[in-house]
């Protein structure tokens, strides 16, 4: 599991999000929801650049959920 930070490199615009995945199952993830989704549509997905923020096996789903509204 790891939180996320996907930025788009036209606006500098972040998203923070989390997976129950790795990190390494998971290369090609770049986030999820509808105005996210939009945004890769119009701006093209070569245009964001994702970098995981915390990965660690000893923290919990509720730790990462904190620590995502935190961000």
């Amino acid at each position: 599991m790891y939180v996320y930070k996907t930025t788009n490199l036209i606006n500098n615009k972040i998203y923070i999000g989390i997976s129950k995945k790795s990190s390494s199952e998971n290369i090609r993830y770049l986030g999820s929801g509808k105005a996210f989704k939009k945004a890769v549509t119009k701006y093209g997905r070569n245009n964001f650049k994702k970098e995981i923020i915390v990965e660690d096996i000893n923290f919990t789903y509720k730790d990462l959920q904190r620590l995502e509204v935190f961000l």
